[in-house]
């Protein structure tokens, strides 16, 4: 599994999956990532940097040679920290324990194991509600709806302040 996360909306953009990883599978899922986000265009906005762990297949000369011919800068955590990477880390741990672990995938063909990520990476996208993010979900996030979710909530809690003023002074008003 070749997830590609954006770091600030923590949304999977893209994915591979297949029996190794190599930097062909690494190729394979930010092209779709970047083809899925507009990103390939010529007058498209500037590129993302490219973080991962130190695996081979993210720093074999043909990766780097990919993420050059793009653009993309490539930058790497340090050695035996996974902490570095943790965004992803978190999502490869949140995959294996909500689906993985629950599902008896020894007895399923790839392309069923597949489809159960596909559709886990739907609900983690559009439906998780996420604590580091301010309680939205990774698309909400990434598609800017969090502002107006934010605003909505805070003008909801403004109200709410206000009806208890009122309930607990009797309707006199402000005694600030």
């Amino acid at each position: 599994m070749a997830p590609v996360l954006d770091r600030c909306s923590r949304k999977i953009v893209g994915r591979y999956f297949g029996p190794e990883a190599t930097s062909a599978a690494v190729q394979a899922a930010w092209g779709k990532s970047l083809a899925n986000e507009g990103l390939l265009a010529e007058e498209g906005p500037a590129l993302p940097d490219a973080h991962s762990d130190r695996g081979t297949q993210m720093t074999s000369r043909s990766t780097q040679a990919f993420f050059s011919d793009l653009g993309i800068a490539q930058t790497f955590s340090r050695p035996r920290t996974p902490t570095d990477n943790a965004s992803c880390e978190s999502w490869m741990a949140t995959l294996k324990c909500e689906r993985l672990y629950e599902a008896d995938t020894a007895d399923m063909a790839p392309w069923e194991v597949e489809e159960m990520i596909d559709r886990f990476i739907g609900y983690y996208n559009n439906e998780r509600l996420h604590q580091g993010i301010g309680f939205v979900t990774p698309a909400d996030r990434h598609e800017g709806r969090h502002v107006a979710i934010f605003a909505a909530r805070k003008e909801g809690m403004r109200r709410a302040q206000e009806t208890r003023k009122m309930a607990a002074y009797g309707g006199i008003g402000d005694l600030r």
